[in-house]
């Protein structure tokens, strides 16, 4: 072969190979995760997107225990499902700390952060010493666009705030609706709805974070559709389905009631996150007393999970403040199915209820006093990253309901540490700011919300 042609074809050998190459990296590049998904005694699940379909799984063992090293199912990534997957973990021990790796396409994934999990410990109700409990809180999730900023004002900062909950070594996080921005040239196709769940996903401050512990997720509004969007939103289906190829809850819904909402039980506390959009009339709704807002499949869910749980605290998530009367998105204000939840707890004597919300861009604890029974609390945790309210109407200013310090008009998150002997238990509510530093506490002793009279 003359020279000038073998030099030719070896050039032409070698731009070939360094596209194939190329190509393989670009299979292997990771886009968002891995995030710790729906975790049991024997289970977890693990979350991740990729940049193109590519084949995933990881190999764990017994963080004291590398010799037990064990190889997970292989899932592949797809356009049909974003380009996200969920790589199942069985058969794992109960109260066990385990590490992991990640392979995409048979490689190893390297993470600037260490990649591991724990197993729920075995609970059994009456134990002398029940486990601690951590979680962490958050709604209102907000990046900056240029397209979305009005008059050239960012809308969202402190994105640091999620470094600083990475430091906690809690069992969850619980994110509690607004986890994305839907702008309104996002709603125009599925397209553009996905690219800004993608872009959320993706944020470098976030991703040790997702590792660090499973993540439990209710929607509201902005992730749901446009602002107090309800059921009549034409891209309800898409919504959905989005949610759930970004989040790994154990459950949406019913066989025949789409939705997002499930329980969860860890330990002593059982968590019931709602879905306040998929079956909700609009805030202009003509009769309050009529007004649909879980809807009578959901709302007889929550009942019937309320009656049948035997948990010390039972906290039921609502994307939108419970308590809050003066604010137009509260459940409150969709007063019969409103007061049919209060009924519903008085006349069952329905123990060890607490509220959680995000949404208000501020946060806060409501307390409501109620004749010949516990006081129920509403403790509202937002925002993570948006703008922090700026005006408040002079009544919702000054609602006698709100707990005296809890207002807190900055960006923050909230955790909740469930602590204490088996007739003691204590739900202790705290806020961090940016930077991780504690700024508010309240405790609540679980013999605080009991019946007069009960034997609990």
């Amino acid at each position: 072969m003359p020279r000038v042609l073998l030099q030719r074809s070896l050039a032409v050998l070698g731009i070939a190979l360094s596209l194939s190459w190329a190509t393989a990296a670009q299979a292997e590049r990771l886009s968002a995760g891995p995030m710790l998904g729906d975790t049991t005694e024997t289970s977890t699940q693990i979350w991740l997107q990729t940049e193109q379909a590519t084949r995933a799984h990881i190999e764990y063992w017994p963080e004291k225990q590398p010799q037990q090293r064990q190889k997970s199912a292989v899932v592949v990534t797809s356009a049909e499902r974003f380009l996200t997957g969920l790589i199942p973990v069985t058969g794992l021990k109960a109260g066990l700390r385990y590490n992991y790796t990640l392979f995409l396409n048979d490689k190893a994934v390297e993470r600037p952060y260490p990649l591991s999990f724990s197993t729920t410990p075995v609970y059994q109700a009456g134990m002398r010493q029940p486990p601690d409990i951590k979680m962490l809180l958050g709604s209102c999730y907000y990046l900056n666009d240029p397209l979305m900023d009005v008059l050239n004002i960012p809308y969202g900062d402190g994105l640091e705030i999620f470094e600083s909950m990475a430091r906690h070594d809690d069992q969850m996080m619980l994110w509690l609706g607004d986890n994305v921005y839907f702008a309104p040239f996002d709603l125009s196709n599925l397209y553009n709805m996905n690219r800004r769940y993608a872009r959320h996903r993706q944020l470098p401050q976030l991703q040790a974070l997702l590792a660090k512990m499973p993540h439990y997720a209710t929607w509201d509004d902005h992730d749901f559709g446009p602002n107090n969007s309800d059921r009549h939103f034409l891209r309800a289906k898409e919504s959905l389905a989005l949610f759930k190829a970004y989040w790994t809850n154990p459950r949406y819904g019913l066989l025949l009631t789409p939705g997002i909402f499930f329980q969860k039980r860890w330990g002593d506390v059982e968590i019931l996150m709602t879905d306040n959009r998929s079956h909700r009339d609009g805030n202009s709704f003509s009769d309050p007393l009529k007004r649909q807002y879980l809807g009578p499949d959901q709302m007889a869910w929550l009942k019937n999970a309320l009656k049948a749980s035997t948990a010390t605290f039972k906290l039921v998530v609502v994307g939108t403040p419970v308590l809050n009367q003066n604010y137009i998105e509260s459940f409150a204000l969709a007063t019969g199915e409103y007061q049919n939840l209060m009924d519903f707890l008085a006349q069952e004597k329905i123990e060890g209820v607490v509220f959680i919300s995000g949404d208000r861009h501020h946060s806060d604890l409501m307390k409501l006093e109620r004749p010949g029974a516990y006081p129920l609390y509403n403790y509202t945790s937002s925002p993570l990253t948006s703008e922090p309210t700026r005006l408040l109407s002079e009544a919702e200013a000054k609602d006698s309901r709100r707990v005296p310090g809890s207002l807190l008009r900055q960006r923050n998150y909230g955790r909740l540490h469930v602590h204490g002997p088996q007739n003691q238990r204590v739900l202790e509510l705290e806020a961090y700011n940016t930077a991780g530093k504690k700024i508010w506490r309240y405790s609540i002793p679980a013999s605080r919300l009991r019946y007069p009279g009960s034997a609990n």
